[in-house]
């Protein structure tokens, strides 16, 4: 699949909330002129909180936005990075910072989908696990469950929410999983999602991120 797009989605970004904040790095790989904004949403839905100003991007040239430009105070939310003008497209990654621990992840290319997979669920050795969900369509709710289990498919049971437009949604497995306990989990959804997981060591210097997976 394809990492280029007219549209790129970010179900998580930061502006001090938990002492996190994000920098969006994005790349016109194109022979053709580009020019990009990034929308902030609140979880809730509904219209941009933030909507920065275009950036241009020459070709192979590339650009970033960070959160601590924005007029946003202890933000927490979903974002979306637009090509406004030109017709080439763009690739990008966010990295999430905060003193002494970072992590990374991929931009979304697509309005995502409605089953995906989560490999890697911990509540042991001091880490946890947080499964972030965006729902990138602009008009239509996405009703989503997080179905979690065991190393050895026993279930511990499921969270259910409803998503709203342009909105987001955020679970931790600490709150399925037993202490010591590890696992995986499973999303379904009515509606096209895009999932993030980010896994946090208890010594708070142990960041990792990875992509919800197609199934």
């Amino acid at each position: 699949m394809s990492s280029t797009a007219n549209h790129l989605y970010l179900p998580s970004q930061h502006k001090d909330s938990w002492g996190w904040a994000s920098w969006v790095h994005v790349q016109n790989p194109t022979n053709n002129d580009v020019w990009v904004r990034m929308k902030y949403y609140p979880t809730s839905g509904g219209g941009t909180l933030h909507e920065t100003a275009e950036q241009y991007i020459p070709p192979h040239g590339s650009t970033y936005f960070w959160t601590g430009n924005t007029p946003l105070n202890n933000y927490f939310g979903p974002a979306e990075l637009v090509r406004t003008r030109g017709s080439g497209q763009v690739v990008a990654i966010c990295n999430e910072v905060k003193t002494g621990q970072a992590m990374s992840y991929s931009a979304f290319p697509t309005t995502g989908a409605t089953n995906l997979s989560l490999p890697a669920q911990s509540n042991w050795g001091g880490w946890d696990t947080w499964t972030f969900i965006q729902n990138p369509d602009d008009y239509n709710t996405a009703t989503v469950t997080v179905y979690y289990y065991r190393e050895d498919g026993f279930s511990r049971g499921s969270y259910g929410q409803t998503v709203q437009p342009n909105g987001s949604a955020y679970v931790t497995a600490s709150s399925h999983l037993h202490p010591g306990e590890r696992g995986s989990a499973r999303v379904e959804s009515s509606r096209s999602v895009v999932v993030i997981v980010n896994q946090v060591g208890g010594t708070g210097d142990q960041t990792m991120s990875y992509n919800g997976l197609l199934r």
